[in-house]
């Protein structure tokens, strides 16, 4: 026996040596990298976009948009797979000059997650430098209450199948009395798991079932369904049988079956060592499933003969040798498995405090308490069985709460990005904004001062002061990051910058020229804003433990040259002009505080009416939140939107996008004067 522990040993602390020297993994299908970059200035239109990422993702259920610098969608052809993970989509033949926004959302084939995000790419002649600037926060789907549900479910119902088989009959002899109804139920709450599990992701996804199952990511749920069929039919059999042992067998066999494909559409499936990763974590459920199925059955006998005279201390003492071995293999399994999604040794301590770390932290916390309580039942409780069986029987009692708490977390395990996920995604989203604007956060203690150049949509080098509301000095941070929400086109991803001091390079020194004027500067340039409009920015400034949000609204730069003109007993009109002989017009009736119409009219070089396909408005309250008033259609080139506005200071922001997908941007101040008094 000592000399199979010392193989035993040997044995995991090689495959810790494995795990620890092996890549890096990665879950959820991130963004690594793209054809073209984010931020590359192209001289000519690329025939087609190349997206490749940390996962392989399901052609079938992604899609990749392509939208011009007015917001305008361009026809590309279907998303197709070239192996292992790249999608590819073709480009229309012909592109304009100007900056372009890929749009992605795919769906994992090795996990089903979902994951978005957006960059953008200049072609042709462009203003200012282009930078990929820092990676956005791309969207991905998290666990939901179904998904999380169905998954403590299926690990429950699965477990406890385990457990019946190899632990009540193999251990236990057959009992409990209540065998084959334990069985049968674990059967049924694996088998209504599965089922959750694909109505889960249906609806992550968004696609009919009939549709989901006919992909491959789809198609690991049915077959999980399929097992975990065959593991109640099993426990059916075994249930109204008289020979029922070998039904109740097969239903355990089921349920490892269950869980090997399970694993399959996991996180381990992603590794750079799949095969590895998802032996390890197949034993670490199957470990578990001997431990905590095991643990319920034996509460059950305790119940069962409580009264009688007759304690199972033969049952006790033989399952406490099994869960010693299955609690070292979960420990192990769970240790390579955590050490491969956080990163490595190296980035252990870093991955650990994001929201993954932080839910395995508690993962963890719970299966310390769990081994403690399982210690005192060997040390303790199990040596006074025959004397006083309530400890033991209360101490189990907790163990199977906590463990099913243990469950729950494990759920929210699998939804959740794990860090060496995110940290594998190249830089490959949006980066600045325009124009210019100030803001302070709401205990007035931070102010920012924020400016970008050229200020167009597009590519752009921007610099932000951050200084002292009362005193004006500037600000110490740690950390400044700009994140980006479009109000024009609410649709697109949110994204986000991390911007850099100036003064961090070691060549330059504090007596360097313009040094003074960079005290609390921060600086930055990339291709965020890549559709003209009205953005609303969020200056993220942190000191320490504490983070400063300071909200600031920012308009991009127009093209054309705008002109105001008064006259009597008429409302304010601003009439926009652009090079190609295109004008915008636009005027607020009465610009009084309550309900004011916003009416903009296009006009063709001719002087006619210019047909438009779509129209935006936006009203920005100095300091305030932008409005996006619904738009009302009154002829071909002449729209109104209705807006209740406050006495103020407004600025409008007009973006009209012409049939033939040209855009034009208007954007002027407007002054609401209080209500005629009566």
């Amino acid at each position: 026996m000592r000399r199979l522990a010392n193989v035993i040993v040997i044995g995991l602390l090689a495959m810790i040596v494995l795990a620890t020297a092996g890549s890096r993994a990665s879950a959820h299908a991130n963004l690594a990298s793209s054809d073209p970059a984010s931020g590359a200035s192209l001289p000519k239109a690329p025939s087609e976009i190349r997206l490749t990422f940390t996962e392989s993702p399901d052609p079938a259920l992604s899609t990749i948009l392509l939208l011009g610098s007015g917001g305008t969608k361009l026809s590309v052809g279907p998303p197709t797979l070239q192996p292992p993970r790249t999608l590819m989509v073709s480009l229309p033949a012909r592109m304009p000059d100007g900056v372009y926004t890929v749009s992605w959302q795919v769906v994992s084939r090795q996990d089903g997650h979902e994951t978005a995000g957006v960059f953008a790419f200049g072609v042709g002649p462009v203003q200012g430098a282009i930078s990929p600037g820092a990676a956005p926060a791309a969207s991905t789907s998290g666990p939901t209450p179904l998904a999380v549900s169905a998954k403590t479910a299926l690990y429950a119902g699965s477990m406890l199948l385990l457990g019946a088989a190899v632990v009540g009959l193999g251990l236990f002899g057959g009992a409990p009395r209540s065998l084959r109804i334990v069985g049968l139920a674990a059967a049924l709450v694996a088998f209504a798991g599965a089922v959750g599990l694909l109505v889960a992701e249906q609806q992550t996804v968004g696609v009919a079932l009939n549709d989901l199952v006919q992909t491959a990511t789809g198609r690991p749920y049915l077959w999980l369904i399929v097992a975990t069929l065959a593991a109640a039919v099993c426990a059916v059999l075994a249930a109204a049988r008289e020979r029922w042992r070998a039904a109740l067998w097969g239903s355990g066999a089921a349920a490892v079956v269950a869980m090997a494909i399970r694993v399959s559409s996991g996180h381990a499936a992603a590794a750079p060592d799949p095969l590895l990763q998802q032996a390890y974590q197949w034993l670490h459920l199957v470990a578990a499933g001997l431990w905590i199925g095991g643990l319920v059955l034996l509460l059950v006998l305790l119940r069962e003969r409580l009264g009688t005279g007759r304690p199972p201390l033969q049952e006790a003492r033989r399952f406490s040798d099994l869960a010693v071995w299955s609690v070292g293999v979960v420990a192990v399994t769970g240790l390579l498995r955590a050490i491969s999604e956080l990163g490595g040794m190296s980035n252990l301590l870093d991955g650990l405090r994001a929201s993954y770390g932080l839910t395995l932290i508690a993962k963890v916390a719970a299966g310390l308490v769990l081994i403690g309580l399982g210690a005192t039942n060997r040390l303790r409780n199990v040596a006074i069985l025959a004397h006083d069986e309530r400890p033991l029987r209360r101490f189990i009692g907790a163990e199977t709460i906590l463990a099913l708490g243990v469950l729950v977390l494990t759920g929210v395990l699998s939804g959740l990005n794990p860090p060496v996920a995110a940290a594998a995604a190249a830089a490959t989203g949006p980066a600045p904004v325009a124009g210019s604007a100030t803001g302070a956060d709401f205990a007035t203690t931070t102010r920012v001062s924020l400016s970008m150049t050229p200020g167009f949509a597009g590519p752009n080098a921007f610099r932000a002061e951050v200084t002292s509301y009362d005193t004006g000095s500037p600000v110490s941070a740690d950390a400044v990051t700009l994140r980006f929400r479009s109000v024009t086109r609410p649709d697109l991803p949110v994204s986000q910058i991390r911007l850099t001091q100036p003064m961090d390079h070691q060549d330059m020194g504090s007596q360097a020229p313009g040094a003074e004027g960079m005290k609390g500067a921060w600086v930055g340039q990339g291709t965020a804003v890549s559709v003209m409009g009205t953005w609303r920015v969020t200056a993220l400034i942190r000191s320490g433990a504490s983070t400063v949000e300071v909200p600031m609204n920012l308009v991009t730069n127009s093209e054309g040259s705008t002109s105001t003109v008064a006259f009597p007993d008429a409302p304010v009109t601003a009439t926009t002009s652009f090079p190609d002989g295109v004008s915008l017009q636009s005027f607020v009736d009465p610009a009084t505080a309550g309900p004011n119409p916003i009416h903009a009219t296009a006009f063709a070089p001719d002087g006619a009416e210019l047909p438009l396909s779509g129209v935006v408005i936006v009203v920005t309250p100095e300091g305030g939140e932008p409005l996006r008033p619904q738009i009302q259609r009154f002829s071909a080139g002449h729209v109104a939107a209705n807006a209740t506005l406050d006495p103020g200071a407004y600025v409008v922001d007009i973006v009209a996008t012409a049939r033939d997908g040209r855009s034009y941007e208007s954007s002027w101040a407007l002054t609401i004067a209080p209500a005629p008094a009566g």
